[in-house]
């Protein structure tokens, strides 16, 4: 499944692409510390968990000793200078979040932000993509394993909750093999967690200028296109 679960600063996306292609081209490259002064100094973050989402989209790679360049910033980086109106730099981004979020990004758009509709979309994708699998996959253990990486991942409890939680498999280990890869044939999506997914995708819509936001309004905390009337 292409999907990128970070949400963090999701409305400045395309502000932070930016700067970040700024620096990179005027200083020719793109250090930790400079990474940290635009995290910290420039945009006024706590912490640089920008970082993993930036990562997610292959723009760059970051540990503690040091900043990697990915082919995600080049191409931005490039973009960048092609026009002051950043229509170029908006469809690079687009073309990352297609590549990389693009199951869930695009049924989202193509269910207008639907919740019931994406829901619906997701759940057939989901279906259908394991049905395949298991045909050709037919042993218990690597189902359950397809299971796990063709779908959203769920957590039934601590919702939102800063602690340690156990993975799904962790928590049903002690249970029997048939009874663990179970579930696994479901595409449940729990309802929950539909807001979060679907705002996270309306803003890079937004962001990468396919929508303004004078055509989005906020339905039951997440925000969806407005029909033109």
């Amino acid at each position: 499944m292409r999907k990128i679960g970070y949400s963090v600063g999701l409305e400045k996306t395309l502000e932070r692409i930016s700067d970040l292609c700024d620096i990179y081209i005027e200083k020719g490259q793109l250090t930790l510390s400079m990474w940290q002064s635009l995290v910290h100094e420039k945009w006024d973050l706590r912490n640089d968990n920008i970082g993993d989402f930036f990562s997610a989209l292959n723009l760059i790679n970051r540990s503690k000793t040091k900043l990697d360049v990915l082919s995600g910033l080049d191409l931005c980086a490039i973009a960048r200078q092609l026009d002051d109106d950043q229509v170029a730099l908006r469809a690079a981004i687009l073309l990352l979040i297609v590549e990389h979020d693009g199951e869930i990004f695009l049924n989202a758009l193509s269910s207008n932000f639907d919740e019931g509709e994406f829901v619906t979309r997701l759940t057939d994708l989901i279906t259908y993509k394991r049905q395949v699998l298991f045909k050709i996959y037919r042993a218990p253990e690597i189902q359950s394993q397809l299971g796990r990486i063709v779908g959203i991942e769920r957590q039934t409890s601590n919702i939102g909750g800063a602690g340690k939680v156990q993975s799904l498999s962790e928590s049903r280990r002690s249970q029997p093999l048939a009874k663990r890869t179970e579930s696994m044939r479901g595409a449940g999506i729990p309802q929950w967690r539909c807001p979060m997914i679907i705002s996270a995708r309306c803003y890079r819509a937004v962001v990468t200028g396919l929508f303004r936001w004078g055509f989005l309004t906020q339905t039951k905390g997440a925000p969806r296109l407005r029909t033109s009337s």
